[in-house]
């Protein structure tokens, strides 16, 4: 049996909003894996939170403040296209848009007020809501509500391996954004990318 077992499960929360006081959010996604109950021995897990995988912190975990993720930029501009008829809720764009615009308000005349972007197809977005307006080709969309993010790691320092955990999160609602807890097992976060190695 290993004398010490560190399983670090890194976790990344992003978390979708305008600014980055707004951190309400109105669902929660939970990535989860089921796995057979342990049988103890002897030995003992230790098991706990902290931003790295040094700092012990037993006790109920808060998050940091969030941060933005490094790409984002709140107000870009991306231009359309082609002609877009009333009523449409896939726009083409003349550049392929980075991955975070998912989940960010799309603005100008002719989108109607709170309009996100629900998914991206090469270099056109779907909105969640009808264009209100014909729009001309080469028209300028504005995109706001940058996508933040915070990771902490879950730390064994016990005598055996743990095979299961569990994570809970709570919030109070306050808006229509979301916030997603991923995984990263034994791996680790690119803060700036939020990809896992």
């Amino acid at each position: 049996m290993k004398r010490l077992v560190c399983v670090v499960l890194s976790a990344l929360f992003v978390l979708l909003g305008a600014t980055q006081a707004n951190l309400a959010f109105a669902g929660l996604t939970t990535v989860t894996r089921q796995s057979s109950p342990q049988t103890i021995g002897s030995g003992s897990a230790i098991v706990y939170p902290s931003v790295d995988s040094a700092t012990t912190n037993l006790t109920a975990y808060t998050l940091p403040t969030f941060a933005v993720v490094g790409a984002c930029t709140e107000g870009l501009r991306i231009t359309t296209s082609a002609a877009i008829a009333i009523g449409a809720t896939v726009i083409p764009l003349s550049s392929v848009p980075p991955t975070y615009l998912v989940g960010m308000t799309a603005a100008r005349t002719g989108f109607a007020t709170g309009s996100t972007v629900l998914s991206i197809s090469g270099s056109s977005i779907t909105i969640s809501t009808p264009t209100t307006q014909a729009i001309a080709s080469g028209r300028n969309v504005t995109f706001t509500g940058c996508p933040y993010q915070q990771y902490f790691s879950i730390n064994n320092t016990g005598t055996i391996a743990v095979t299961s955990i569990g994570i809970s999160q709570s919030s109070n609602v306050s808006s229509t954004n979301t916030m997603t807890l991923q995984w990263c097992n034994g791996g680790t976060w690119t803060e700036a990318t939020g990809v896992c190695s």
